[in-house]
């Protein structure tokens, strides 16, 4: 595959899962990935147990992506903080919502080196956003303590296939210069002909400009936001990270 970054693609066709060597690979680039106030806030699952794989492959609605492929779950990971603090006798103050974030910026950063070292492999990959959604659940399939929140999965393997690029915005909706500024309506119908277009593939793919708005409006109004919502909101009871909570250690109970 093309290593390029103009030609990042997601890969749902897969020939074979990644090798333990090329996995190794891509787990010491996503260790090289910067991380805020060098806290780390981030832990990576290879979940390589068939039965665990089965439970997310149903939670995540059986996407093609997990099939013949490996799996890295990457998650927020504020525990790990606290059993420094522990260790040196400190407060934790490093939590909450800039916690939260920051662990979701460490994730993030993580995976991206993560699916650049991949494609130097010639492997593809998908991010799957599946399990954010599905998070307690995908908390108690995977045991995880409080502290710990799944935020994405990345799938990696040989690819099967060669699809076409899909659209990204243009520029211009995407970069401002020294202050952030509204598009003009017209600006706005120049990025939605902009996203109707798949190209780099066997063949373009064009979307009609009713097609689009179709899809732009259910996007943006889709019920499984709220529903998503109503379970991160879950989770975040569950694992200790709700305002005004700090992750426990020891028992693995949230406190």
């Amino acid at each position: 595959m093309d290593s390029s970054p103009f030609s990042q693609r997601s890969i749902r066709d897969y020939a074979r899962p990644a090798s333990a060597e090329e996995l190794d690979f891509v787990l010491r680039a996503a260790r090289r990935a910067p991380t805020a106030a060098m806290m780390h806030a981030y832990s990576i699952i290879v979940v390589t147990d068939p039965d665990t794989r089965r439970t997310l492959d149903e939670l995540a609605s059986r996407q093609k992506a997990l099939k013949n492929s490996s799996l890295l779950l990457f998650c927020i990971d504020l525990r790990r903080a606290r059993r420094w603090g522990e260790l040196l006798n400190c407060r934790m103050t490093f939590g909450g919502y800039t916690g939260l974030l920051f662990g979701a910026v460490d994730c993030t950063l993580a995976a991206g080196n993560a699916i650049h070292a991949a494609g130097s492999l010639g492997l593809g990959t998908c991010v799957v956003g599946a399990f954010f959604h599905r998070a307690p659940d995908v908390c108690k399939t995977l045991d995880l303590p409080p502290g710990v929140l799944p935020l994405l999965g990345l799938t990696l393997g040989l690819s099967a296939e060669s699809p076409p690029l899909r659209p990204r915005l243009p520029l211009e909706a995407l970069v401002h210069e020294n202050r952030y500024q509204d598009s003009d309506d017209e600006a706005v119908r120049r990025s939605w002909d902009a996203i109707s277009t798949w190209s780099g593939g066997p063949e373009e793919v064009h979307r009609s400009e009713e097609e689009t708005l179709h899809f732009i409006r259910s996007t943006i109004a889709g019920p499984w936001w709220e529903s998503g919502e109503k379970q991160v909101l879950e989770a975040l009871e569950r694992q200790g990270l709700a305002t005004g909570t700090a992750p426990t250690s020891g028992d693995g109970k949230t406190g």
